[in-house]
């Protein structure tokens, strides 16, 4: 795992969260998936790097830069996922490896990566991203399904 401080986006982040904010894509496109308690973290996925804002981290030179840099080699984009996690009432996302979902939809090499940008403060509080670190030299592990996510 990578994580890079003052990799900022400042502009690009601010512009993607007021689309999430001020238009109804939660609310049209978005879903729940319940985690082990029984609460649902909403989302929605789309599967190109389109011509809007919530394109644009995708095409981020930064970004797609990073990631070459580390895959060595020319990088495609797979999927983008906007995942809200409502205060006090929203579930989380359980534990899972995203090689573990890719593998099944057919990315047979864990030639692939995450990237992960909040759109707002995480805290250990509010539920912020936890790795395992080394995790990614364990190969791929086998998912069970449990109340409707996919867990390690």
């Amino acid at each position: 795992s990578l994580f890079l401080e003052n990799f900022t986006i400042k502009k690009k982040i601010g512009k993607i969260k007021e689309v999430f904010e001020k238009t109804d894509i939660m609310k049209r496109y978005g879903f729940g998936v319940p985690d082990k308690s029984g609460k649902m973290p909403k989302m929605v996925l789309w599967n190109s790097a389109g011509n809007d804002v919530t394109g644009m981290m995708s095409r981020c030179d930064k970004v797609v830069d990073l990631s070459e840099a580390l895959l060595e080699g020319e990088v495609y984009f797979y999927h983008a996922k906007m995942v809200l996690k409502e205060a006090r009432i929203g579930g989380k996302q359980e534990w899972h490896q995203d090689y573990g979902y890719w593998y099944n939809n057919g990315l047979l090499t864990p030639q692939a990566l995450s990237v992960f940008v909040p759109l707002d403060e995480t805290t250990k509080d509010n539920g912020y991203l936890q790795v395992i670190p080394g995790s990614h030299h364990c190969g791929r592990i086998v998912h069970k399904l449990q109340a409707g996510q996919n867990l390690c």
